[in-house]
């Protein structure tokens, strides 16, 4: 019974849409990790992390709509769609300002607070009377643990979003529109959740990780026009 209600309604096609996301998200996340052993440089770690975090939380939400919730894929799941958010905006930080020393900050506090946050994760009660529903967001878990998230998904959010937009100005290329386009189909999936549409997730999750892809595949292609080829480098997030 449990099942099918997972299933039912936009069920079959979250649980498809959240697996192919944790799939492209995967695929990326390997790439931005092979790109750091061969650069060393901070944002590309940064943005692997991200990107992994986000594929374990479509493959978690893609579980669930299947197989239903346990307490620990549920806490796996919210963990990493808190997190993801932080890490990419980081990554975005330390690529497009030239001031390390905010990037260092910023950089230092995500990771602070993920620690911070897998413990308090770790110590929550969960309510598992709501583990029949596949798209719950933070529901199943005390206020007093969901209180900390925006203290990471906004300011990540707002350096994933806005250093993306600031690409745009820069490069006035697709690349930066289609990544930042990226970033933003799922805040918006964030803020329709909390309205009450959580349903919505899956599908604007995919419309952002086929958009960020789709923005890294074309940064890595010369431009026709040389100067803009020239500035692109400098923004692209694989460079």
């Amino acid at each position: 019974m449990m099942r099918a209600q997972m299933l039912g309604a936009h069920g079959s096609r979250g649980a498809i849409l959240s697996f192919a996301d944790g799939t492209v998200a995967s695929v990326v996340a390997s790439y931005m990790l092979a790109r750091f052993v061969v650069t060393r440089k901070a944002h590309h770690l940064l943005w692997s992390v991200g990107l992994a975090l986000w594929a374990a939380s479509s493959f978690g939400q893609g579980s669930a709509f299947v197989w239903g919730w346990s307490v620990a894929s549920y806490k796996i799941y919210y963990f990493s769609a808190i997190l993801l958010a932080g890490f990419l905006g980081a990554g975005t930080i330390g690529l497009v300002l030239r001031r390390r020393r905010v990037f260092q900050i910023f950089a230092a506090y995500v990771v602070g607070f993920a620690a911070l946050f897998a413990v308090l994760l770790a110590l929550a009660p969960v309510d598992a009377t709501l583990f029949s529903q596949a798209t719950i967001g933070g529901l199943a878990l005390p206020s007093n643990v969901r209180v900390w998230t925006p203290f990471v998904s906004i300011p990540g959010g707002i350096a994933f979003i806005g250093g993306a937009s600031y690409s745009i100005v820069r490069t006035r290329r697709l690349f930066a529109v289609l990544i930042t386009l990226g970033a933003t189909f799922p805040a918006i999936g964030g803020i329709l959740a909390r309205l009450g549409v959580p349903w919505i997730l899956p599908f604007t999750d995919f419309a952002g990780i086929v958009s960020l892809s789709a923005g890294v595949l074309l940064a890595r292609m010369p431009s026709v026009a040389p100067s803009a080829s020239v500035a692109a480098t400098q923004d692209l997030p694989p460079s």
